[in-house]
């Protein structure tokens, strides 16, 4: 009888450094997780400051480029009054805006663009102007979208007009058709 109660004391005594173990382990494991991520979010802070760093560098490299362009400008509109070079346009391209840096005067906010073909693109922040559409940022990157896939409102305040645009592709045709025409004519009188 007392070996048997000895035996039953044996068991549970194992099975309570058995349940322990697997304490420890797992404390274990939790701890070196919870390390892995310290290391992680402290690696991430020092990239995220030299990005905040960076962009802090470029929004002061904008700025005197900026300056510098609006002094230059000024120094053509001083050299065109005395006649030393030609009249500046009076409409010239429009400049890129970073809207997506901190610090740019005017911030561009598009909001949510729904596309004609039904993409959509949250926090839209205007980058630039194009012959062909718009470039904007959003919350999943940059993206340029040509101006017959924007939505109508967008379309109209960026001077988008369709009928102009079927146009001017017709006459590209034609030209495309005509020039094709005068090629195959010089081919045959070759031959």
């Amino acid at each position: 009888m007392n070996y048997f109660l000895m035996l039953v004391i044996l068991a549970v005594c194992g099975g309570a450094y058995y349940e322990y173990t697997a304490q420890q382990e797992i404390i274990l494991t939790d701890q070196q997780q919870i390390s892995d991520l310290t290391n992680k979010t402290t690696s991430l802070q020092s990239e995220n400051k030299k990005l905040t760093d960076d962009q802090t560098q470029i929004i002061e490299n904008l700025a005197d480029a900026q300056k510098k362009v609006a002094n230059l400008t000024e120094q053509l509109k001083n050299a065109a009054k005395t006649g030393v070079v030609a009249p500046v346009s009076a409409n010239p391209a429009p400049p890129v805006t970073y809207a997506s840096l901190p610090g740019i005067p005017t911030p561009n906010n598009l909001g949510t663009i729904i596309t004609q073909d039904g993409r959509a693109f949250q926090n839209c922040q205007l980058l630039a102007v194009e012959a062909d559409g718009i470039t904007f940022n959003h919350t999943l990157g940059i993206t340029k979208v040509l101006f017959p896939f924007l939505p109508h409102d967008l379309q109209k305040r960026f001077g988008y007009d369709f009928q102009k645009d079927v146009a001017q592709t017709k006459a590209e045709v034609q030209y495309q058709e005509e020039k094709r025409k005068a090629a195959a004519a010089v081919s045959a009188d070759g031959k």
